[in-house]
């Protein structure tokens, strides 16, 4: 994704109602699609209050669920929703025609196509052992900085360094101190 980390929004966001509102959506219009018509459609901007809208958030937040502490682990993991793409509800499905000659890929992937640009995958934590020795590690986008924090309690977090990753990678040095729980924070 070519656009700024910063300003975009996490995949694991509560607000996917507000990244679907204002989206370039197309509706088949094509009554009685063949195989020598080229399907027809309306252009919308998608509000965020409509039934599709609700219909695809909840479709996403289905998904979600299914993984490890409900929360994607990838930018594109969310398109497993398929009210996002070939059983949206902004699409006329309801023949085997339309359903064959009706859509075109360009309305299938209209949505999931805007959406992926609005959106980051969030920096991972994962503990490994080296030699014997366990490390922690962090996810992250070599372009960015990122701050490491610590808590003893998962309440209280300080500041503990910034950190550029390498290849993708961040690790904990050793001897950050007696601290239990660390997670990173992508800075501005």
């Amino acid at each position: 994704n070519p656009n700024d980390a910063t300003q975009l929004s996490s995949v694991n966001t509560n607000n996917w109602i507000g990244l679907l509102d204002g989206l370039v959506v197309l509706t088949n219009t094509t009554t009685s699609p063949t195989y020598y018509t080229v399907p027809s459609f309306d252009v919308f901007s998608m509000a965020g209050t409509s039934d599709q809208a609700g219909l695809m958030a909840a479709a996403i937040q289905q998904v979600q669920g299914r993984y490890p502490n409900g929360k994607f682990i990838g930018a594109g993991d969310f398109l497993a929703a398929q009210a996002l793409s070939d059983q949206s509800p902004w699409l006329n499905l309801a023949t085997t025609d339309q359903l064959n000659y009706g859509v075109s890929d360009s309305a299938y992937e209209a949505v999931p196509a805007q959406l992926l640009v609005r959106l980051r995958a969030d920096s991972l934590g994962s503990g490994i052992t080296t030699n014997g020795v366990g490390i922690i590690q962090f996810t992250g986008s070599d372009a960015y900085d990122y701050v490491l924090q610590g808590s003893t309690n998962l309440v209280d977090w300080q500041d503990l360094s910034t950190n550029h990753p390498v290849q993708g990678i961040i690790t904990v040095p050793p001897d950050i101190g007696e601290r239990r729980y660390y997670r990173t924070r992508l800075l501005p």
